[in-house]
């Protein structure tokens, strides 16, 4: 009889200490949560994946000696570009006023898509393209330009981005595709890249951009 007292007084005791627990790590479920996200690198585990690369010079380098590695006929299969080297050739890609007026320029890699970060002497955009934004915006600011990409064949990647901020201001989306020509030099709010005729299809992934010579790897 005192055994099954003793039993039944330790279940009642374990009980207790997870329903104490339990309410507890509902409580503070904000700070535990700031924790975690601190051990981890301060990514929620629902947050996508992304990575970023700066511009520069080796880099743009490095990117080159690898398209034209793809590019001779017994080149690899595919060859995977870092978010440094597109963002490198991503900037090499806009006209030369465009190219003056950037610098500090990085990309960030999303599945499908690019978001290119900069420091902008917005001077480019003209008087009047701005519009009522325009009293916001110093003659250097912060922009970010995202979009999906993809390869449309020929040596041709087209960007088109859907999302422009500056000053951490979002501008609408009927808005965007009028500054980024403001900054192509086009009309159809695009931007086209130049890669080796060899390439036959592209991946953007969080970690680099493939190129593959044969379709639908």
């Amino acid at each position: 009889m005192t055994g099954c007292l003793k039993n039944i007084f330790a279940l009642v005791g374990c009980g207790t200490l997870l329903l104490v627990g339990a309410v507890a790590g509902w409580q503070y479920r904000g700070e535990l949560g700031s924790a975690y996200r601190h051990v981890t690198g301060g990514r929620r585990a629902t947050d996508p994946v992304v990575t970023t690369g700066a511009a520069s010079r080796h880099a743009l380098e490095s990117a080159r000696k690898k398209e034209n590695r793809f590019q001779r006929g017994k080149g690899p299969d595919a060859v995977m570009l870092t978010p440094a080297e597109m963002a490198s050739l991503l900037r090499a890609a806009f006209p030369r006023e465009a190219h003056h007026a950037l610098d500090s320029v990085t990309v960030t890699l999303e599945p499908g898509r690019f978001t290119l970060g900069a420091g902008l002497r917005t001077s480019v955009f003209g008087q009047n393209a701005l519009g009522r934004f325009q009293p916001l915006v110093r003659e250097k600011e912060r922009v970010e330009i995202g979009g999906p990409a993809e390869y449309l064949g020929d040596g041709i990647v087209r960007w088109v981005p859907d999302r422009l901020t500056l000053r951490s201001i979002p501008f609408p989306h009927a808005m965007v595709a009028g500054l980024v020509n403001q900054l192509t030099q086009r009309t159809d709010g695009s931007l086209l890249l130049k890669v080796p005729a060899a390439v036959q299809d592209m991946r953007i992934r969080p970690d680099g951009v493939i190129f593959y010579r044969e379709i639908d790897r």
